[in-house]
């Protein structure tokens, strides 16, 4: 059994109140004959009892930087779009929280 259907089989069972987000990355027509098509396709799932502390370090670093990015921004971070500085200060911050990885799934 993979980690992912532990973690449902888990979350079936729960009786309080939970935040699931879910973000993708990659091409999902996998036309793999244009040579722009990415190979990859990723899909990540946060799961949160409580999502005030994740949106607070979130707004903390929106918070810190240069006004001219946040009006382009249009109040999101997208790593896509962030400076690596940026993208290294969030994942650090995260890292400190308290927050459990359960694993990946390849196919």
């Amino acid at each position: 059994m993979s980690s992912l259907e532990n973690a449902l089989i888990r979350l079936s069972g729960m009786r309080e109140m939970v935040y699931l987000y879910a973000d993708e990355s990659g091409d999902m027509g996998f036309d793999f004959t244009n040579s722009g098509t990415s190979h990859y396709f990723s899909i990540a799932f946060l799961l949160l009892r409580e999502q005030r502390p994740i949106f607070s370090l979130v707004r903390k670093v929106f918070l810190t930087l240069p006004q001219a990015t946040k009006r382009k921004s249009s109040g999101v971070l997208h790593a896509h779009h962030e400076k690596p500085s940026t993208i290294n200060i969030l994942l650090s911050r995260l890292a400190l929280q308290d927050i459990n990885i359960p694993g990946r799934m390849e196919y």
